[in-house]
């Protein structure tokens, strides 16, 4: 008895004949969504109770980075980590994040080619957090400018943030609590997501294509 795979009709089809994609024949669009989902997805089966999310948080590029040159990694993971469930975002950091990859991206691919394309989109990136890090660190010389005018010893501050003693620093007025919150959440803080990268996907689809 004859199966519909053996029928003439359906071997000369190319449906009948296409064979599942390797990795390395996906669009480069296709390859980044799959490497940020399998990484967010690892994340989040992998978290504890006790280490909460210790991977993405590893691959997070953090504010102190450069005390720890061995993470020099983290200059190219951060642009793959997203929020976890868990956190106020949610899943939706990562869904928009990849929307907008799919939508503007694929355009831009089709253009360059997987290459170029891939060059652009890590160059945005490089250059989100270039600009991110710059900004910040000009709010912490600041900070520090307005702690030393309020007779706080930033050595001292900077000392119990490292060891983990936030709760021993001491500060007597309203004014001193704000400065040294926003400069403790800007010395922990840790950059994560596409977001950068993407912008610059914008960026370029604005331009080469300003009336769509």
């Amino acid at each position: 008895r004859m199966g519909y795979q053996d029928r003439p009709y359906f071997n000369e089809s190319p449906w009948g004949q296409r064979q599942p994609l390797k990795f390395s024949e996906y669009s480069m669009v296709t390859k980044l969504i799959i490497i940020t989902v399998a990484l967010w997805l690892f994340d989040l089966f992998t978290a504890t109770t006790k280490s909460g999310n210790w991977f993405g948080d590893f691959l997070s590029l953090h504010a102190d980075c450069w005390r720890r040159p061995w993470e020099i990694f983290q200059f190219l993971t951060h642009g793959f980590m997203h929020a976890p469930i868990q956190s106020k975002v949610g899943v939706s950091h990562i869904l928009f994040n990849m929307l907008i990859l799919v939508m503007f991206g694929a355009h831009l691919e089709r253009l360059w080619g997987p290459k170029r394309y891939f060059i652009f989109y890590f160059a945005s990136g490089l250059g989100a957090f270039l600009l991110y890090n710059s900004i910040g660190m000009w709010e912490i010389f600041e900070l520090k400018q307005h702690m030393t005018q309020l007779g706080i010893d930033v050595n001292v501050v900077n000392h119990k943030i490292k060891e983990g003693f936030v709760d021993q620093i001491v500060f007597n007025t309203e004014d001193e609590h704000l400065v040294l919150q926003r400069y403790y959440d800007l010395s922990v803080s840790t950059m994560a997501g596409a977001s950068g990268a993407l912008f610059g996907i914008m960026a370029g689809f604005a331009v080469l294509f300003p009336n769509t």
